[in-house]
Parts: structure tokens; sequence; C-alpha cells
């Protein structure tokens, strides 16, 4: 009977000690949840995903649109963003641009460009937004300059 009630004894002073340990055990997890917590930033400038790689007087093109979702301009324009690679063995002087939403005219935005046999270049330039906000789109046109003596 002495046994007993020294185990009784023991484990009645060692409950107090294991409840608190676990309600430090519950903290610690209630703290390392609140630590997980990040807040992540939304990235306000978005890119579409880059065209199919083409061919057209000698260079080798893709594309993508890029916007600033919280700019005003970009209400009615976006980025024409532009990689071209030169794939002749000579210099290649050219523009790439964009063409009006509802024409085969020039928009009026272009960038020029001047490429060394194989160098590749990444341009960037306003155009208008052919499509919407959410869904944005332009006409890409690539062209090499011609001269006439």
């Amino acid at each position: 009977m002495k046994i007993r009630t020294y185990h009784l004894v023991l484990l009645l002073a060692f409950v107090p000690m294991m409840l608190s340990a676990q309600s430090v055990y519950e903290q610690n997890i209630k703290v390392k949840s609140k630590a997980s917590t990040v807040n992540v930033a939304v990235p306000l400038y978005k890119t579409g995903d880059w065209s199919a790689w083409q061919r057209k007087d000698g260079v080798e093109y893709r594309y993508r649109w890029g916007m600033n979702t919280q700019a005003p301009q970009y209400q009615t324009q976006i980025d024409a963003i532009y990689e071209v690679r030169n794939i002749s063995n000579r210099l290649w002087e050219g523009a790439a641009r964009s063409l009006k939403c509802d024409t085969e005219q020039i928009s009026g935005f272009q960038k020029q460009l001047k490429l060394q046999p194989n160098e590749v270049q990444t341009v960037k330039f306003l155009t208008p937004n052919c499509g919407t906000v959410a869904k944005p789109y332009f006409r890409p046109n690539i062209v090499k300059s011609v001269r006439f003596d």
C-alpha cells in the first residue's frame, strides 16, 4: 500500500510540470505558426508568355506583352517586348514595330535595330493594347530596312 501511495505522490508531483510543458509546447507551435505567416507582394508588372520563334527577312524573333497593372498609361497601351536574333552572316538593320489594331497600317510605335551576325537583342516599347486589361495583345511586325539608291 505504501508503494502505491508513493507512486501516486510522484504522479501528482509531475502532473503540473507535464501540463506546463504542454502549454509551452502549444505556445511554441503558435509562435512558429505566426512566424511562418509571410506577406507575399503581388508583382505590379506582368508579362505574357513568349510566342513561338518566327523567321522573317533574315532574323528570328519572338514577342510578348508586358504591363504595369497600376500605371495609368497601361489602361490603353501595353509594352511590346521583342527578342530578335540575326541568323545571317552580315549586319542586319530593321525595326521591331506594331500594327494598328484594326488595319494593316503601322501604329507608329517601333524600335530600330542594328544586329551583328548571330547577335540577339531585346527591345521594348509602348504600343496600343488591341485586347483588354484582362487579356491584352498587340499586332507584332518585323521589317528589314531597305536602301534605295
